[in-house]
């Protein structure tokens, strides 16, 4: 790895090199972080828990997949798979709060300021099934953080991998820290 020092232009860039080094390893719950970095500024931001694609004949935007977590823990709540939401993967996204989402704005923009520490406010989003379609608008409780709901994700479909090619003769099993 010493020949790519020369090619680091961060405290970043020798944050990531540590990482590649330790994953030589092949060690668990080992960590690198870089330091002196600046701060810099950062902005609070809502997640709904899915995955947006462009409609580009329409300029609309598209909720791609929707994350379902597990509701039945409170750190793997999918704001979007909760009883009731009825949003479905393919259905428009065409405003947050009322604020119009049109390409080629950045979907994650209009929930910029709507979280943050211990300030997840309520969010509007207006959906549609069809690009000219009945339009609903539905109130959604955002997430501070993805990663459990795609951690979800990832266990299921090693589960159903496993279950497929073992013909149900061996179990998955996923034991959280």
């Amino acid at each position: 790895y010493e020949r790519f020092l020369p090619l680091l232009g961060s405290s970043s860039d020798f944050g990531y090199l540590l990482g590649q080094m330790q994953g030589e390893l092949g060690n668990s719950h080992t960590y690198a972080q870089s330091a002196g970095e600046p701060a810099g500024r950062r902005f609070p931001t809502a997640l709904i828990g899915a995955d947006f694609s462009l409609d580009a004949a329409s300029g609309r935007y598209r909720i791609a997949h929707v994350l379902r977590g597990d509701n039945s823990r409170p750190d793997y709540r999918a704001p979007l798979a909760q009883p009731g939401m009825n949003i479905h993967d393919g259905d428009y996204l065409l405003a947050v709060d009322g604020e119009e989402l049109r390409a080629p704005t950045d979907p994650y923009s209009l929930f910029i300021g709507k979280g943050g520490p211990g300030n997840l406010a309520l969010v509007t989003l207006t959906v549609a099934s069809t690009i000219d379609g009945r339009t609903r608008d539905v109130t959604v409780e955002p997430v501070k953080t993805e990663m459990p709901l795609r951690e979800a994700e990832w266990i299921a479909h090693n589960r159903e991998i496993v279950d497929r090619l073992s013909h149900g003769q061996i179990a998955y099993i996923y034991l959280s820290d």
